[in-house]
């Protein structure tokens, strides 16, 4: 199931990494000094150098479509309740 209609718009996993990894690169080697209020382990994962497992409710997120499913990044859906 995809949830926005319009999914050429959308990176894919491979885009994303090349993209970061081309934004991020100049700042790793210290040729640009910017500030980052990301946790370096987040900018490693975006530029495709860290894969997490995923960690059922490690982050529980409420929304209008109800209690996220665990391992939310999987875009697995939602439930009613937390208890559910």
């Amino acid at each position: 199931m995809k949830w926005a209609p319009d999914q050429e718009n959308f990176l894919k996993r491979e885009q994303t990494k090349a993209l970061f990894q081309k934004i991020l690169t100049p700042w790793k080697l210290g040729q640009k000094k910017w500030n980052f209020n990301h946790n370096p382990l987040f900018l490693d994962f975006l530029v495709g150098d860290k894969d997490y497992e995923c960690t059922p409710w490690g982050s529980p997120s409420y929304s209008v479509l109800g209690w996220q499913k665990p391992c939310y990044l999987l875009n697995e859906g939602h439930y009613k309740t937390f208890d559910d």
